[in-house]
């Protein structure tokens, strides 16, 4: 198994919730990004891993920046910008414009990661709650009663996650199009019947013949993937998502969670009150 340049080894516990708008790939790497929005079960040591990654990721961005920056600086700086040198340079600004958006999510997506990291620095330790009892829970954005939540112990396992690539196999493939339609003419030919004139064309009667359909056979190359791979956003490689289980045992936890969509919620304060309430 060929393993990516790049490795992303994603601190995270099973789980990852639908695809939003805080997952992104970062092309230039080959990396996923992922906010805290897509994660079911989160942390310390996951938040500090994506945010270590996050700083990672732009000082590469920077670097990049930087390399196209000196590039432009260097074929303004020849005098009379020739028409080649016009095109390069349209190019690399360009590609400036797509460097400077990828920073952006990469701060967007750390600001998330700072955010959550604030939530729960305040949180309310949920270890001691207790399934049979009933409380009042306060969240990040609302107040639960007991029918609006459960109490949970779940373990947690750590994964590595990474993107495996491997070559696009080009076949090729050929196939037939039709380039005229089957018809039908009408053509003089011999009578089948006894005809005793001397004119050859006395013998001739007019019947309606079938035309066949005229077909035109089109190869092209194909870019084909191995089971199991899909062809990545860059379409030179064929991509396929892996995860391995990392670490020694599970860890018991204490969670809560919406009954109407399973989140978790985090806990801000809770209050025990009678179950008849």
């Amino acid at each position: 198994m060929k393993l990516i340049k790049y490795v992303f080894a994603l601190m995270a516990v099973l789980g990852i919730q639908e695809v939003k708008g805080q997952v992104f790939e970062i092309d230039y790497f080959d990396k996923t990004m992922v906010g805290p929005d897509n994660v079911d079960f989160i942390y310390g040591q996951q938040i500090d891993f994506y945010l270590a990654d996050c700083k990672l990721t732009t000082v590469k961005l920077d670097s990049l920046v930087g390399l196209q920056e000196y590039e432009l600086s260097f074929v303004k700086s020849k005098g009379k910008i020739k028409k080649r040198d016009r095109i390069y340079i349209k190019q690399v600004e360009k590609e400036l414009r797509n460097l400077t958006s990828k920073k952006m999510m990469v701060d967007s997506c750390r600001k998330s990661w700072v955010d959550i990291r604030a939530i729960l620095s305040n949180s309310a330790n949920v270890e001691n709650l207790d399934s049979q009892k009933c409380y009042e829970i306060v969240g990040k954005d609302s107040t639960y009663l007991p029918a609006d939540y459960k109490i949970a112990t779940i373990s947690i396992k750590e994964y590595l996650f990474w993107n495996e690539l491997t070559v696009i196999n080009e076949v090729e493939d050929s196939k037939e199009i039709e380039v005229e339609p089957a018809t039908t003419r009408w053509e003089k030919r011999k009578s089948t019947e006894n005809c005793l004139s001397a004119n050859p064309e006395d013998c001739l009667v007019w019947c309606l013949v079938d035309v066949p359909a005229k077909y035109k056979t089109i190869v092209s190359q194909e870019k084909e993937c191995p089971d199991g791979f899909a062809i990545d956003f860059n379409k030179d490689n064929c991509k396929k998502n892996r995860s391995l289980p990392i670490g020694g045992e599970t860890t018991k936890v204490v969670k809560v969670f919406e009954r109407s969509t399973s989140k978790e919620i985090l806990v801000q304060r809770f209050l025990e009150i009678g179950c008849d309430e």
